[in-house]
């Protein structure tokens, strides 16, 4: 990702689970280099859709089921 910032750091690029944790200034760092973006990537995108645009959905279906069932129960 190409910033006003300079090179990204290496401790920035390809941090996974497993990867040591950052320091809160390199955390900072690679924050500002775009840490917190959306990664390209399917499984990436799909907890992206799945959280900003489906949680939404089930929640609203969720709250349709509590009261069915309530409803039913009477």
């Amino acid at each position: 990702m190409a910033t006003h910032l300079g090179p990204e750091p290496s401790y920035c690029v390809g941090r996974t689970l497993l990867s040591k944790p950052l320091a809160p200034s390199q955390w900072a760092t690679c924050w500002n280099y775009g840490m917190h973006q959306p990664v390209p990537g399917w499984p990436t995108q799909l907890g992206y859709e799945f959280g900003h645009n489906m949680l939404p959905v089930l929640a609203v279906l969720a709250l349709i089921a509590v009261v069915g069932i309530f409803l039913a129960r009477r």
